[in-house]
């Protein structure tokens, strides 16, 4: 059970970054005054946080089942 707990932790973390960085990217004038290839490795990493994010919310809920 601790290590639902963990993981639910680790998700919500990550999910706060990722919504800062989401927001960066949308309202930042800093963002759009990068070069290309540095919006698009922002991009990539924020992509790769909301794989990472479903990737959690799926082995929780799993695990939530399974205790059932």
């Amino acid at each position: 059970m601790d290590y639902i707990k963990r993981m639910e932790n680790e998700y919500a973390e990550l999910d706060e970054k990722a919504r800062k960085l989401e927001t960066f990217i949308i309202d930042s004038e800093i963002y759009q005054n990068m070069q290309k290839v540095d919006k698009n490795l922002l991009a990539i990493q924020l992509n790769a946080m909301n794989t990472y994010l479903n990737i959690l919310s799926t082995r929780i809920d799993r695990e939530k089942e399974n205790l059932q």
